[in-house]
């Protein structure tokens, strides 16, 4: 079968989107260049506003950190050894599981390059959504194909361990 070329056009790009590309790095030197003079020129001290601004951003962090902490705190202190026994107990298990629904999934679907059907090679197809997600889920690689034979009509997948 000859390779057909998809005959796509390029888009050519917003009039914005050309002049930034093209001098997008020549305006951030201008912008360094006038933010300098400016800074010379203005007679405040900015060093006395980023330590203010520092300080602030700082003490809301060590804030946030606090709340946190201290929710786990209260968690742990009301919690019984046996409920995190369970806890871990119930994540084993659903790792567990896990594991065994990856392995068997990459066991059933057979490594081939050929069509199952009619032997003939088979063409990479772009991946549906849904294995895109299971993929994410279960640490699994899926690879879609389909038979070059027009008259097979067969489509599958192939799954790999990432």
């Amino acid at each position: 079968m000859p390779n057909r070329k998809r005959n796509s056009k390029k888009r050519e790009p917003k009039p914005f989107v050309k002049f930034l590309n093209r001098y997008g790095s020549d305006l951030t030197i201008l912008l360094l260049f006038v933010a300098g003079i400016y800074l010379l020129v203005e007679q405040r001290e900015i060093g006395q506003d980023v330590f203010k601004w520092l300080g602030a951003l700082f003490s809301k962090i060590r804030h946030v950190i606090y709340v946190v902490s201290r929710a786990i705190y209260e968690w742990f202190a009301k919690t019984e050894t046996s409920d995190v026994v369970g806890y871990l107990l119930i994540f084993l298990a659903l790792f567990a599981i896990m594991n065994r629904i990856r392995r068997h999934t990459v066991q059933n679907y057979p490594h081939t390059k050929e069509c199952p059907n009619c032997q003939s090679e088979l063409n990479r197809m772009h991946r549906k959504p849904i294995h895109k997600f299971l993929g994410r889920i279960l640490f699994l690689r899926f690879k879609q194909y389909r038979c070059t034979n027009r008259e097979c009509h067969w489509k599958g997948i192939q799954i790999d361990y990432l």
